[in-house]
């Protein structure tokens, strides 16, 4: 009789095992469906927080003035619309300038949550699987993609903001907008694309209408560069025995501020690598084969003389495309490591008004490519617009009074005319060729690796994320 009783109390324990080992299977269950589903809602929601705070930074860096409204649909747009984010919350932090390397403008900070109903975790009262991310992105100044030999001066900044135009803090430098320029091309000049994107080419006449509406509006911010071997009125390096007839006026609008419109060959052209800088090597950067590996905080020697007459139809030839240019804010009297006396290390990046510090990481280095010449110190690449390029012309031939379509040359031309003097008088009578353009603002180039924080602002800002 009592085998036979503990026999039955053997039976019942198997239960007990079973409903164990049941609940432990739930609860593996639980954690390995359940848990998988949490891992999944934890990336979810790390993309939703990278891509929102991405484009509030991209909206962010357009901006000329905060508008919080369009980042916060730029926010919603890509947390909840483009990646489900249940909870999304987002803040501005510009107290992070200074604080992080280069940003420029302050960051955008997102932090989202993505929940979903869960599996077997029910049982155990948990209804709901939710993850929440935080992540942060900011402006940036860009840095170089395609640079051509063409050398604009960083002087101290007067140029206010217009309504369709905005300027640097750091240099006398001016850019049409993005959103009007893209008006100006498709609404006024009828283009199906705006013609910087590269995928469409206006014909001649959505050409000439752009460059028109450009001249006609906005000469005062063009840049003109002539193969004039002469220096700048206003240039601080002038060589002490530079001959007056060598000397042209480029403040083109005499209002008294140090703008250089105009440039001559002596500061116009830069050679961008070690070794000689030929016509052919400069053909090739023109049409962006075998550009040199740029940095900002670099010295690079200018070419002096007039360019030869191939470089002029290579440029003609990125005519209404956008190009990049290096911006210089320090001139050296020779190479700055061969001629420590003038102390161009120490001003270049100290001098109260148009110094640009170098970051504690990096190094300024001299690109030695033309020994015996002065030497620019590059801390910015700018995007430039190309309207008009004159390629060999008669000036034998000008007419009197003088016009031209290249409206920026016809300003520059007239403006080198002596009081009381003829068209033969002007300055830039031996100017045969020249190149024009204007800075526009390039809002589609929002690639992270060009992103190069030391350089100047220019008020050219790409987006990148921090943390």
């Amino acid at each position: 009789m009592k085998k036979n009783h503990f026999h039955r109390l053997e039976q019942g324990q198997i239960i007990v095992i079973v409903a164990l080992a049941m609940f432990a299977l739930i609860a593996l269950a639980a954690v390995i469906i359940d848990g998988g589903a949490l891992l999944v809602n934890r990336r979810a929601a790390q993309n939703a927080a990278d891509a929102g705070a991405l484009a509030g930074a991209q909206v962010l860096c357009k901006q000329n003035i905060y508008n919080a409204t369009d980042i916060d649909d730029a926010v919603k747009k890509y947390t909840t619309i483009n990646n489900q984010a249940n909870e999304v919350q987002w803040e501005f932090t510009p107290e992070n300038l200074g604080v992080i390397d280069g940003l420029k403008k302050g960051e955008i900070e997102v932090t989202v949550e993505v929940s979903h109903g869960s599996f077997f975790a029910r049982i155990f009262g948990e209804n709901t699987l939710s993850a929440s991310a935080t992540a942060a992105a900011g402006c940036f100044s860009y840095g170089a993609q395609t640079v051509i030999p063409v050398a604009f001066p960083c002087n101290p900044p007067v140029r206010p903001d217009t309504e369709d135009t905005f300027s640097s803090d750091d240099c006398d430098y001016s850019m049409i907008s993005w959103e009007k320029f893209e008006e100006i091309a498709m609404d006024t000049c009828g283009m199906s694309v705006n013609p910087i994107y590269g995928t469409v080419t206006p014909n001649e006449t959505q050409a000439n209408c752009i460059r028109d509406y450009l001249n006609a509006n906005y000469l005062d911010i063009s840049y003109i560069v002539v193969n004039s071997a002469k220096y700048c009125a206003n240039d601080p390096n002038i060589p002490e025995n530079t001959d007056p007839t060598n000397i042209i006026v480029c403040d083109l609008f005499d209002d008294g501020e140090a703008h250089y419109q105009l440039t001559g060959s002596e500061r116009g052209w830069l050679n961008l690598s070690d070794g000689n800088a030929g016509t052919a090597t400069l053909n090739n950067w023109i049409d962006g084969i075998n550009n040199p590996s740029l940095k900002t905080h670099v010295w690079l020697s200018f070419i002096g003389g007039s360019r030869e007459n191939p470089v002029f139809t290579h440029l003609d030839g990125r005519a209404f495309e956008i190009v990049w240019i290096p911006v210089f804010n320090w001139i050296c009297d020779g190479n700055p490591d061969t001629n420590p006396e003038l102390d161009c290390y120490n001003l270049a990046h100290t001098h109260p008004e148009v110094g640009v510090p170098l970051p504690p990481d990096e190094t300024c280095n001299v690109i030695a490519g033309s020994p015996g010449n002065d030497f620019g110190h590059v801390v910015a690449y700018a995007p430039f617009f190309i309207t008009c390029v004159r390629i060999n012309e008669n000036m034998n031939q000008a007419p009197d009074p003088f016009v031209h379509e290249c409206k920026g040359f016809e300003l520059a031309f007239n403006e080198n005319i002596p009081e009381n003097g003829e068209v033969k008088d002007s300055a830039l009578y031996d100017a045969s060729s020249s190149v024009e353009g204007y800075f526009i603002q390039p809002l589609y180039l929002e690639n992270p690796e060009q992103i190069n924080p030391s350089g100047a602002d220019l008020g050219i800002y790409g987006a990148q994320l921090t943390r």
